[in-house]
This record gives C-alpha cells, structure tokens and sequence, in this order.
C-alpha cells in the first residue's frame, strides 16, 4: 500500500528520519524550489485556434453524454473519437473521453490514454484542473517526480474557484513521505487538513507520519480520530494495531490487525504483520488459518505463499507445504526458492 518492525515505507504507505538540518535532502530542496509556471512546454499550440463544430458534432458529443450517463462509456468513445477526427483540440470532446477513460479500473492502458489526453488539453487549456489531473496521471503510475512537479505547476496557476486543491495537497505529502522528508510532508498534510478535516484516509496518513516520526502518542490520536470517522477504514486499524505494538501493547496490537483483516480480507499488511506477531507469540496455528483465508482471497502472492511454508513445516505439516509449494510453482514455475524447498519436502516425505 516491511511489515516487520514499524512497516518500511514501501509498504506501508498511508498509501509510506526526519531531516537532518545540516544535510538538505533532495526532497527537502524541493518544497524550497520555486517552480514559475511554464507555459512553454506547451508553447507549440500554446494557441490553438477553436473551430466552429459543426452541427453533426454537437449531435455526436451530446449522444456520448447521454451513453457516458448510462455508463456506456466504450460507445460514447466511439461518438467521440469521431468529433476528434475532425478537431483533435476540441476541448469539449477531450473532456469527456477523459471521463471515459477515468471509469473503471486505472490499469497501465488507461492512464497512458488518459495522460495524452490532458497532455493535448493542456495546448487549449493551461489550467489548475488539467495540470493537477496530469500530476494525478502521474502519480498513480508512481512517477513520483514529475507528479511533484506537476502539482507544483497547479499550485501556481490556482484560482478562488479551483477545486481539487485538497488532493493535490495529500499526494505532494505523499511523495514526499516516500522520500523522507517528513517536514515537507507535513506542510502540505497540514494545507490538506485545513480544507477537510474530517477525512479519514488524510487522517492515516497523518499518522503514518506520526510512527515516522516516532511520535506514538500523536499517532494515537490520528489512527482514532480516523476510526471515528470510518470505523471499515483498515488502514487504521494496521496504523492503531502498530502503535499499540510500539508502546508495549502486544495483545490490543493484533486484535487492532484482525479489526484491519475483517474489514479487508486482502489487505497484505495486515495479514503479514499478523503472522509475523503469530510467529513471535509462538500462535503458529492463527497465523496460519489467516494467511490461508488471505491465499485464498487473490491470485497469487509468492511471498505471503513462502510465509505459509514456513509456518507450515514449524508445525511438522510437510504435507501441506509441499501442497503450497507446488501450488506456487504452477503460477511461476522459475521461483527458484520456492523449488529448493519443493524439493527439500519431497526428500522429507
């Protein structure tokens, strides 16, 4: 979203050292960087002259609207990708196949189509709302720094009546979580926080920061505040069930995680925190019927599937990860690893 001390930040990032002052970090330097807007990039069509759409067009833009609302949103492409023939900067029709393309799952095919389009709007429409649409582009395919930058040029370009302001501000704070500054991060959780206080998942990352911190007590707070919120919010369960687990609280710690595992069977996190904690409190048996209730739930999870084995032989059930393990290998027969152990089962059996 590494889970074995206070979840590493690939892991746990919440959605993931403070700075030392004599040393500016890269990500440190950035929140100082003043980025002018730079219209230039986009200079080429910086003017890109509307034409009249014609009477034909407007029937086919006003057609995919009506199937964008009945959520056809593969026919309503079709209507559009027509108007664009004609007019390939046609703001209107750009828009609304960018609301095609954002429905459903954001797989790698959706978010390269989704970045040409606001690449191509940004030529008629440099704008807060498309550059920080850009930025969320980018973001979700974890080009941390060009997201960075690209929120940066939002920043610049904001209005009164720009909305959108809050996320922006949540995902710089993100970014630069991931990189360690957390005073950076701060800030701009804190920009975030001013506009909707009551978000639960800006809470979680709040206390995320908190843990990052070492400031247990704030975490607390934040992973709480929260569940008061959304009491289904299993990242703060994981968060709550960490802090508990770093003020000496073992016990309150996994009833936080299966908290976290009722309300998300799949969350990885907490399936693996709680069969590391299996294996330190010697619970073999609960940590095993977790991560055989999480194997069960998704496609495939080498590394939870090796967790399993282990559990699996330290309760002299050889059988059963040889079973696992041969399972694994059908999803990915090269996992060199998990074929030493087959076959180190097999000599056993």
């Amino acid at each position: 979203m590494q889970e074995h001390s206070l979840v590493p930040k690939s892991r746990f990032m919440l959605n993931n050292e403070a700075t030392d002052a004599k040393t500016e970090s890269k990500a440190s330097k950035k929140t100082k960087k003043s980025l002018k807007l730079q219209p230039e990039a986009y200079a080429d069509t910086a003017a890109v002259p509307k034409k009249k759409i014609s009477d034909s067009n407007a029937v086919l833009l006003a057609n995919a609207e009506i199937l964008i609302s009945h959520r056809e949103f593969s026919l309503a492409s079709g209507l559009i990708r027509k108007v664009l023939a004609e007019d390939s900067y046609h703001v209107g029709a750009l828009k609304k196949l960018a609301r095609c393309f954002a429905a459903g799952p954001q797989n790698s095919q959706q978010l390269v189509a989704r970045e040409k389009i606001f690449t191509a709007l940004l030529k008629s429409e440099f704008c807060f709302e498309n550059l920080a649409e850009l930025g969320h582009i980018y973001y979700l395919q974890n080009r941390d720094d060009e997201a960075f930058h690209k929120y940066q040029e939002a920043l610049s370009t904001v209005t009164e009546t720009s909305e959108g302001l809050f996320e922006v501000y949540k995902n710089l704070g993100n970014i630069l979580v991931r990189e360690g500054n957390f005073d950076g991060a701060e800030e701009f959780y804190n920009k975030a926080f001013e506009l909707d206080a009551g978000n639960d998942t800006l809470l979680v990352n709040l206390g995320t920061l908190s843990i990052q911190q070492k400031d247990f007590d704030q975490g607390l707070v934040r992973f709480r505040k929260a569940l008061e919120i959304n009491s289904k919010n299993d990242k703060a369960w994981v968060g709550l069930a960490m802090v508990h687990n770093a003020m000496g609280d073992t016990v309150l710690a996994k009833a936080n995680l299966e908290n976290a595992i009722e309300a998300q069977p799949k969350n990885r996190t907490a399936v693996h925190l709680f069969a590391n904690w299996c294996v330190r409190d010697l619970n073999y048996v609960n940590g095993i019927e977790v991560l055989q209730n999480y194997l069960a739930k998704v496609d495939s999870d080498e590394e939870i599937s090796l967790v399993l084995i282990h559990l699996l032989c330290l309760t002299n059930r050889n059988d059963l990860a040889l079973l696992e393990s041969e399972r694994v290998l059908l999803w990915n027969p090269e996992n060199a690893e998990i074929q030493k152990i087959e076959q180190s089962l097999r000599q056993s059996l």
